[in-house]
């Protein structure tokens, strides 16, 4: 893992986790129908399990990563975004984890 690929993938973590966090927050001001229609509302479900796979799955991903390459300084990166995506997904659990019942 690059440097450049470390800091694009870091960014686009952030950024899908920062656009779920922030789908997740009441703002009381969604114009937008529920998900899930009728009159209940799966869209704290929808999301926060969104956010809990997408921090897992990156994760899990940046670890065999981290564990096929060769390279030092790459496998130190990729190990790097393992953690930060891991802290991530303790955050998300803990924040939301009332969600995902």
């Amino acid at each position: 893992m690059s440097k450049n690929v470390f800091r694009w993938c870091l960014l686009c973590l952030l950024l899908a986790a920062g656009a779920l966090s922030s789908a997740l927050m009441n703002w009381d001001t969604n114009p937008m129908p529920p998900i899930g229609g009728g009159g209940y509302d799966l869209s704290d479900f929808v999301y926060s399990w969104a956010l809990v796979l997408l921090s897992g799955g990156a994760s899990v991903i940046s670890l065999v990563v981290g564990l096929n390459v060769d390279d030092r300084p790459a496998s130190h990166r990729a190990f790097v975004f393992a953690a930060i995506a891991l802290a991530l997904l303790a955050i998300a659990a803990t924040m939301y984890g009332d969600n995902l019942r």
